[in-house]
């Protein structure tokens, strides 16, 4: 008997997905890159909102990794939910938090009263996306400048950073990097265009279709100015 494939079609071909298929080792690079793009968010996130009361918050992004990403059919149940990653996952640490707590209290190590989920808190998916915003520009940013250290073009990447962050004029730091103010500005793209591509790969690594892509780096911008102080 033909058994259904556990991916639907339109997200067999993500990043993910095509890791998974490898086994072991594709898993534990699957594992890797959820844990570099989540682990800072969800933090936060404890430490931010009512879950904080359930323990340390390091503590419980490791155990809440452990149990889930161990799990065989974790992430194929994420991909048949045609959900984003992101909003799967801060579901599922919602719960394992409340399975935490629950566990506290048969250990009588607090009392049955359970965290006070009525305090003022985000909505999770909409702090998701945020959160996801953040991280995914960190993330982008870290492996730009890995890849044009990787490509020799590491006075690309000091270009485009002082410019983009510092916020300095090319004909101010081209002298130090021996160019003119045009070959600056020109090295400084080639450096942008790596970031956009670095950005677009975790957007689609998301479970983004292509034609979804540049819809997401939209949202990325406006989940940004949303995150509530600090989360940002």
């Amino acid at each position: 008997m033909h058994r259904p494939d556990p991916f639907p079609t339109q997200t067999w071909n993500t990043w993910i997905a095509s890791r998974l298929a490898r086994g072991e080792e594709g898993r534990r690079e699957v594992n890797h890159h959820v844990m570099e793009l989540y682990r800072d968010g969800l933090d936060r996130y404890v430490r931010k909102t009512p879950f904080r009361k359930v323990g340390d918050s390091e503590e419980l992004v490791d155990g809440f990794f452990a149990d889930r990403l161990s799990r065989e059919q974790y992430l194929v149940q994420w991909a048949a939910s045609g959900k984003r990653l992101r909003h799967w996952l801060i579901a599922g640490f919602r719960m394992y938090l409340l399975e935490q707590w629950r566990k506290r209290v048969r250990e009588r190590q607090v009392s049955s009263v359970p965290p006070d989920l009525a305090d003022p808190a985000p909505e999770p998916d909409q702090l998701a996306n945020g959160i996801f915003a953040r991280n995914a520009v960190r993330v982008a940013w870290k492996r730009t400048r890995d890849r044009c250290q990787q490509r020799g073009l590491s006075d690309h990447f000091a270009l485009f950073e002082s410019h983009q962050i510092e916020g300095r004029p090319y004909h101010e730091i081209a002298p130090k990097h021996g160019v003119d103010e045009v070959r600056a500005a020109s090295m400084a793209r080639t450096a942008r265009l790596h970031f956009v591509r670095s950005l677009r790969e975790l957007v689609k690594q998301e479970g983004a279709l292509e034609h979804e892509i540049d819809g997401e780096l939209r949202s990325i911008r406006e989940d940004l100015a949303s995150l509530p102080p600090g989360f940002q």
